[in-house]
């Protein structure tokens, strides 16, 4: 079952962080980015409705259907990539390949994903040795009549837990690997939805919808906060220039806008706010609240002591 989707947070990291992101809502033609300057021939493939019911998204047949780009499009270093997909059953005879720009680990670089006869979903990175990849990473994918949520991010390096496989749960990977080389290598092929890229091989059964592709490892849950006064409403007095006029009813916008991701973003120094009276109070224990959000107010226990 698919978790919570923020649009308004989506938007706000893909402007930071955005390399591509194909929504698959046009109505007819090409696959067009939102982002950046790609673009998808499609082939074969016909448009349904979308993930949540709004829009549209492109159902592939198993048989003809693929997408092909005019760019490699997955980049180098920190790489994330989102995607909602709905597949009916496991492949039986052939894995079935989703986003890919490369195929052999012999003689080709760049990122696999597909899903194979045993009914794992995976990640795989080529790097031209034979009988070796770069990083691999799989978790079982459940097949039925639903759309699922699916983040894939690598940090592009060998640190330790660096690559992660999220499913429908985006706080909680539902696997966690250690690549063995950095992403420096560009794909060999420019990007490819649905069969293999250099051959009319393994095609896709199945629906995509909303393609996000980053230059960052994201957190797709926004965590940001806001404070309030127990006592008082008004404008927070922030160095950092992050102001909110009235947060007795905030609204997403205002999160992303304002919030901030931490509360060590406030300085030690400056624990006031301003009230409409242009009085002021001290924040501390008690007197101040987190909003997050998911709408939630806590009282904070940690302004205190500056």
């Amino acid at each position: 079952m698919m978790g919570i989707y923020n649009p308004a947070y989506t938007q706000y990291i893909m402007d930071k962080y955005g390399v591509a992101w194909f929504k698959m809502d046009e109505l007819n033609g090409n696959l067009i980015d939102s982002k950046g300057s790609s673009s998808g021939v499609i082939y074969e493939a016909n448009k349904v409705s979308g993930w949540n019911n709004e829009g549209r998204a492109l159902n592939f047949d198993g048989q003809r259907s693929y997408v092909q780009f005019n760019q490699k499009v997955i980049p180098t270093g920190p790489v994330s990539i989102r995607f909602k997909m709905k597949m009916l059953s496991k492949p039986i005879n052939n894995n079935q390949e989703l986003i890919t720009n490369a195929y052999s680990m012999t003689n080709d670089y760049g990122i696999r994903s597909w899903i194979d006869t045993s009914g794992e979903l995976a990640f795989f990175y080529c790097i031209k040795v034979a009988n070796s990849n770069g990083m691999i990473i799989t978790t079982p994918y459940p097949f039925g009549d639903q759309w699922h949520d699916i983040l894939f991010t690598w940090d592009g390096t060998t640190r330790l837990n660096g690559v992660k496989l999220y499913l429908d749960d985006m706080i909680n990977p539902k696997s966690v690997k250690t690549a063995t080389v950095d992403n420096m290598y560009n794909g060999t092929y420019n990007l490819t939805l649905g069969r293999l890229p250099d051959r009319a091989e393994r095609f896709f059964n199945g629906q995509l919808d909303e393609l996000e592709i980053y230059n960052e490892v994201i957190n797709p849950i926004a965590r940001k906060i806001l404070l309030s006064s127990s006592e008082r409403q008004g404008k927070k007095i922030l160095e950092s220039g992050k102001t909110l006029t009235n947060i007795e009813q905030p609204d997403e916008n205002d999160f992303i806008k304002y919030g901030m991701d931490t509360l060590l973003q406030i300085p030690h120094t400056l624990t006031e706010i301003k009230d409409i009276k242009k009085t002021f109070t001290q924040l501390g224990t008690g007197k101040t609240f987190e909003h997050t959000i998911d709408f939630k107010k806590y009282k904070n226990k940690k302004i205190k002591n500056f």
